[in-house]
């Protein structure tokens, strides 16, 4: 009886694949030998049994000695094709100097042009994203009135003094509040050195609760323990100091402030790495708010809510989301501690305004910023030039490889006749 009859066919799937692997002069008595055995097995064992027989002994088949070789040519073959190759490109590269000049001189120049315009890019988004809450930072910001509450007259990057506790205070959603106010220039003496009219900024205790900053010496919990506290940049530390400042005890040793005739002891409480260049405000010297407000003792300049706009001022949010029901209540705040001026609602006067901390240096051009922001625009315009650049130089090297196929027509005739494959013929 036919072996399909019987239904012992040997597996088809196995055998066509032994019969692609198998060399050919090999293939046909190894798979007639197979097939004879298979009907054998499967009249004596089943066929569950039979199948997995064949199996293994078509795996145990996959040797060296039997296998195709899959190569379109040899060794010898390739490393002769790639010697051709090299010969070939050098060759036309000499002969025809224009064009290899303009590929590579418009290739070269377009993507390093397109580098250069992509770390630009990059640095101009990257502004403040440093800080572990950035998405929870927001700078308040002022905006004064005309009288019919409806004419802008300007907006400041900062707010008074009395803008940072008292948002604190009336809006549950604010976590924490801080004030910079960076306007100190006092003298500094080290010893028998001294430092001419260094920038101090005083700031509130919860500073180092909202911002991020990389301590070098001491911790953010003991940075402003007194309010004799100083914190120093690493840059500062070297320069009062010298560069071996790090193998000195620099904790708790006295430096000497000197604003006009009033001159005092810092401590030095901690010392952090330089704010990075990707932040919208830079200080050396960190002092307590507190300093700032027992020197002043004059609550119309450290307490007010309605001018004197010399502070920068920052909240964090529970939630991002909160930013509007805070700036909702802008009217009620001002209102409420303003009253009236010349008979008219505060609120017709004063707004102030929640600013995402990352949007800062890209989107912000208002009264009074700390330092020169940069552009959204200019982002975007540099951002097309870019890929235009680059998209110019690809369509134009693709032009003049077009130009040239005409030209390589025989070459890959050649090569055809060599045994080159048609990935190598592109």
């Amino acid at each position: 009886m036919p072996l399909k009859d019987k239904n012992i066919t040997p597996p088809k799937r196995l055998s066509d694949f032994l019969k692609g692997i198998i060399k050919q002069e090999y293939a046909e008595d190894i798979l007639g030998d197979l097939a004879e055995e298979y009907a054998f097995r499967i009249e004596e064992s089943s066929v569950f049994g039979t199948k997995l027989w064949y199996a293994k002994e078509s795996l145990l088949l996959i040797r060296p000695s039997l296998l195709k070789s899959f190569s379109n040519h040899d060794s010898y073959n390739n490393s002769d094709m790639i010697s051709n190759y090299i010969l070939i490109a050098w060759r036309n590269m000499r002969k025809y100097k224009m064009s290899t000049a303009i590929n590579l001189f418009g290739l070269s120049i377009s993507i390093a042009a397109f580098i250069i315009i992509a770390l630009f890019v990059k640095d101009e988004i990257s502004y403040d994203r440093h800080h572990e809450k950035a998405d929870r930072i927001f700078r308040v910001t002022v905006k004064n009135f005309e009288g019919d509450g409806k004419t802008l007259s300007r907006q400041w990057a900062f707010a008074s003094s009395g803008h940072s506790p008292r948002l604190k205070q009336d809006f549950p959603q604010v976590e924490h509040a801080i004030r910079f106010f960076p306007w100190a220039f006092p003298d500094i003496t080290v010893g028998d050195k001294k430092f001419n009219g260094e920038q101090v900024a005083f700031a509130d205790k919860s500073v180092f609760d909202i911002f991020t900053f990389d301590f070098i010496m001491g911790q953010p919990s003991t940075a402003f323990v007194n309010e004799n506290s100083l914190v120093l940049t690493e840059s500062m530390a070297v320069k009062l100091f010298g560069n071996d400042w790090q193998n000195q005890n620099l904790l708790g040793q006295i430096v000497k402030f000197e604003v006009g005739p009033n001159s005092g002891g810092m401590s030095i409480s901690a010392i952090i790495k330089d704010m990075p260049p990707q932040q919208h405000f830079h200080f050396d010297y960190l002092a307590p708010f507190s300093l700032f407000e027992a020197q002043m003792n004059d609550a119309t300049v450290t307490d007010n809510v309605s001018g004197n706009y010399n502070f920068l001022t920052y909240v964090l949010l529970g939630n991002p989301d909160d930013a509007t029901a805070v700036e909702a209540g802008s009217a009620d705040f001002f209102n409420k501690y303003v009253g009236e001026t010349r008979g008219i609602p505060a609120d017709q006067f004063y707004q102030f305004q929640l600013q995402p901390i990352k949007s800062i240096h890209l989107t912000s051009n208002l009264s009074g910023e700390i330092e020169n922001n940069g552009s959204i625009n200019q982002v975007i315009i540099f951002s097309i030039i870019g890929l235009l650049l680059l998209l110019i130089a690809c369509i134009n090297y693709m032009n003049l490889a077009t130009s040239r196929f005409t030209r390589r027509m025989k070459e890959i005739g050649v090569r055809k006749s060599i045994g080159a494959s048609q990935s190598s013929l592109v």
